[in-house]
């Protein structure tokens, strides 16, 4: 999914890896979040968001250290910044992606 401007695979100024675990309420709920910030951070950004589902592909989650869902780890170039939790608090996340890029 891309918000923005179109980018190709690999190039994109920010790139989000959310990881959830299923389909249940806090996985829809983060989801949705992770659904808002990309549109209100995408207006100029480009954004490549990758969805990882931990019950289905558990050896990514394990390869990248991520114990906890739901997870957000967004890649600036060489900066990463992770986020745990279903990014309820929106204005804080926005804030964090907004200074690194």
């Amino acid at each position: 999914m891309n918000a923005g401007k179109p980018c190709s695979q690999g190039d994109a100024a920010l790139k989000l890896t959310f990881y959830i675990a299923g389909s249940g309420f806090f996985s829809r709920a983060a989801r949705a979040n992770l659904d808002a910030l990309v549109a209100e951070l995408g207006a100029g950004t480009d954004i490549e968001v990758e969805i990882v589902d931990v019950t289905q592909a558990p050896e990514v989650a394990l390869a990248k250290g991520i114990f906890t869902t739901p997870a957000l780890i967004a890649n600036l170039g060489s900066a990463q910044l992770r986020f745990i939790g279903d990014l309820s608090q929106r204005e804080k996340v926005l804030g964090a992606l907004r200074q690194a890029l």
